[in-house]
């Protein structure tokens, strides 16, 4: 599945296997360099006792992609 293939998606209505994201980057030879899950802190769930809900479920992923590099032969 290419990047061009993948619709625009709205979060609250529609879900794609994480699979499919990263077979993506695979093909466009992109190599994943970082990963993240954020969640609400403390402070936040403060400010916004409903984010508790999502405390230990994230709802967002954060990857850092870059072009692969060419190996050279030593």
């Amino acid at each position: 599945m290419s990047l061009a293939a993948v619709p625009t998606l709205s979060p609250s209505t529609q879900c794609r296997p994480i699979e499919d994201y990263f077979a993506a980057l695979e093909e466009a030879k992109l190599a994943v360099v970082a990963l993240a899950e954020p969640t609400p802190d403390d402070d936040c769930i403060a400010r916004v006792p409903t984010m508790e809900a999502f405390r230990d479920r994230p709802s967002f992923l954060y990857v850092r992609a870059e072009k692969r590099r060419r190996r050279r032969d030593p």
